[in-house]
């Protein structure tokens, strides 16, 4: 996988990327600056949709062949 970069440095295109608020880890989508990120898979605490304070960000590993 690569290394953690900073949530500013993500993509806001739609991507969906792995991210960590400093508790859990979620795949999330750019949904513009009033949702912000959105929950596409989420981790123990993110259960209603938001995955609030995101710190920093990965792509995703490609799947299993």
């Amino acid at each position: 996988m690569s290394e953690w970069q900073t949530i500013d440095t993500a993509p806001k295109d739609g991507t969906q990327i792995l991210a960590y608020d400093g508790c859990d880890m979620a795949v999330v989508t750019w949904l513009g600056p009033y949702y912000e990120w959105q929950l596409v898979s989420a981790g123990s605490h993110a259960e209603d949709g938001d995955f609030d304070c995101v710190t920093h960000w990965q792509p995703l590993p490609e799947p299993p062949k």
